[in-house]
C-alpha cells in the first residue's frame, strides 16, 4: 500500500506540468460553449456506437421481404429499407463502422505524414523539395476525386480501401506540420553549438 502511495505522489510530482497543461486546456474548452456543445455531441455517437450491441433492436444485415419499405413505427424504429433491413439497427452500427475506420485513418495518415515530414525535415535540400511536392500534389486533387479514383483504380469497395483513399489524401497536412517543427528545431542554438562541437 505504502508502496503505491509512493508511486503515485512521485509520479504526481514528475507530470505536475502536464496535469497543469490539461488543466488549462480543459478551462479554456468550458469557457467555450460551443466547444462543450461538441464535445457532447461526440462523447454521445461514441457512446451509442460502443453500445450499439445491446441498443440495436435487429441484427443490421438480416434480410426480410415482407417488411420491405415499412414506415416508423414501435417495431421499427426508423422504418425499413428496401431489402426489409431494420435502419435503427443499422444506423447504430454503422457509428462501430465509423468510429473504426477514423481512428485508423487518423493512425496512417499521422504515422506516413510524420515520416515523411520528418525526413523531409532533417535532410532538407534536394529531397525536401521532391517530398513537399508530391504532397502538394496529393493536396491540390479534391479529396472525394482521389478517394474515388484509387477505389476504381483497385477496384475494390472495401473498408481497407476506403481506409487507404482517405488517408491519401488526408498524410500531407500532418507531413507539413511535423517537417515544420523538424526546420524549428534544426534551427536552435544547442544545434548548433553541437555541430560546432564536431557532433554529426
Amino acid at each position: 500500500m505504502k508502496a503505491s502511495i509512493g508511486f503515485i505522489e512521485r509520479w504526481k510530482v514528475e507530470n505536475q506540468w502536464r496535469v497543469r497543461e490539461l488543466r488549462f486546456a480543459w478551462y479554456l474548452l468550458r469557457k467555450t460553449p460551443l466547444s462543450m456543445v461538441g464535445l457532447g455531441l461526440v462523447t454521445g455517437i461514441v457512446i451509442i456506437s460502443v453500445l450499439a450491441p445491446f441498443l440495436a433492436t435487429y441484427d443490421p444485415n438480416t434480410v426480410n421481404f415482407a417488411v420491405q419499405f415499412q414506415r416508423p413505427d414501435w417495431n421499427h424504429y426508423f422504418g425499413t429499407d428496401d431489402l426489409g433491413m431494420d435502419i435503427y439497427s443499422r444506423v447504430l452500427y454503422a457509428g462501430i463502422y465509423d468510429l473504426t475506420v477514423g481512428l485508423i485513418v487518423l493512425f496512417v495518415s499521422i504515422t506516413v505524414g510524420g515520416l515523411v515530414g520528418l525526413v523531409a525535415g532533417y535532410f532538407g535540400g534536394k529531397v525536401d523539395e521532391l517530398l513537399m511536392r508530391v504532397s502538394d500534389i496529393f493536396l491540390s486533387i479534391p479529396g472525394l476525386i482521389l478517394a474515388m479514383a484509387f477505389s476504381a483504380a483497385v477496384q475494390s469497395r472495401s473498408l481497407q480501401v476506403l481506409v487507404l483513399a482517405i488517408s491519401l489524401r488526408n498524410w500531407p497536412q500532418y507531413g507539413r506540420y511535423v517537417r515544420g517543427q523538424v526546420l524549428s528545431v534544426k534551427e536552435n542554438q544547442y544545434i548548433e553549438a553541437a555541430r560546432a562541437s564536431g557532433a554529426s
